[in-house]
């Protein structure tokens, strides 16, 4: 049961985290970046990006894997949306 509510626990507080990060970019570039869902996600998929990195040469090559996955994923919304936050 605990594990069945710490999941979505875990992936709420990532994408707050998310928007506390860019709430504290855009206040830093005087509201130049864009505090939104799409700005909170991205930069929750950089820090995952950044972590399954650091896994994946430190600890088994599978992690590449999910490197591709979410380096390709960034790449689309960048590619779409002419955004990096």
């Amino acid at each position: 049961m605990e594990k069945f509510l710490a999941l979505p626990l875990f992936w709420g507080a990532a994408i707050v985290l998310g928007f506390l990060v860019v709430w504290i970019l855009s206040r830093l570039t005087n509201g130049k970046v864009k505090v939104d869902l799409y700005a909170a996600i991205n930069c929750f998929l950089f820090f995952a990006l950044i972590f399954n990195i650091y896994s994946a040469l430190t600890k088994e090559t599978l992690y590449f894997i999910t490197v591709f996955v979410i380096a390709g994923i960034l790449y689309f919304r960048i590619k779409t949306n002419e955004r990096w936050i």
